[in-house]
């Protein structure tokens, strides 16, 4: 009969299936992915995956919901943070949105997903309705922090949240857009926030 794991080793073998599943995801997308490549990547048997999460999409929200942590840890807190004018605080979310896909390879696995549909059939409604919720409760934030430094924003933050996920996807099509995405994402970051700040 195989020992069981400690509690260090439990998790320090979930930290590395998120860690290993998110880089394998990011390569080769979800469908491609399979729990053979994960289990070696992580040295772990297949069997032992299933005392940490019970299927392959489980592991993937966990992957997504770790990369959301970090993103907003590490890339959208400090800018909120550290902003000193309301420009400042727009313009640098629409280059975070207008670059996601290249910098974050795994949000464009998630979204290039045939596969989504069952995904999301492992959460809960409640689970659900916190995901679809997160990019609001974020632009209240950042609203907070417009109005903190004497700004003012023309729209809710719904509104906001919506037109960041529009350049979330607008970035999809970097290729198509333009040859120089980069400076036409500056000029279509300086217009929106031009356009949102009275």
């Amino acid at each position: 009969m195989p020992r069981g794991f400690t509690e260090k080793e439990k998790e320090e073998i979930a930290f590395k299936l998120i860690r290993e599943g998110s880089a394998l995801f990011a390569r080769f997308g979800y469908d491609k992915t399979s729990l053979d490549k994960i289990v070696n990547a992580c040295g772990i048997a297949k069997g032992s995956f299933y005392r940490f999460f019970p299927n392959k999409e489980t592991l993937f929200i966990a992957c997504l919901a770790d990369l959301e942590g970090e993103i907003d840890e590490k890339v959208i807190g400090p800018l909120i943070d550290g902003a000193s004018t309301p420009e400042e605080l727009l313009s640098g979310l629409m280059d975070l949105a207008l670059n996601a896909f290249s910098r974050f390879p795994l949000l464009r696995a998630w979204f290039e997903t045939p596969s989504k549909e069952r995904i999301m059939s492992v959460l809960a409604d409640e689970e659900k309705e916190l995901m679809n919720g997160e990019d609001t409760r974020r632009m209240k934030r950042v609203l907070g922090k417009i109005s903190e430094l004497g700004g003012e924003c023309r729209c809710t933050a719904e509104d906001l949240a919506s037109l960041f996920r529009s350049l979330f996807f607008l970035s999809e099509h970097r290729d198509t857009i333009s040859t120089d995405f980069s400076r036409y994402a500056g000029q279509l970051a300086g217009i929106l926030t031009r356009g949102l700040l009275p």
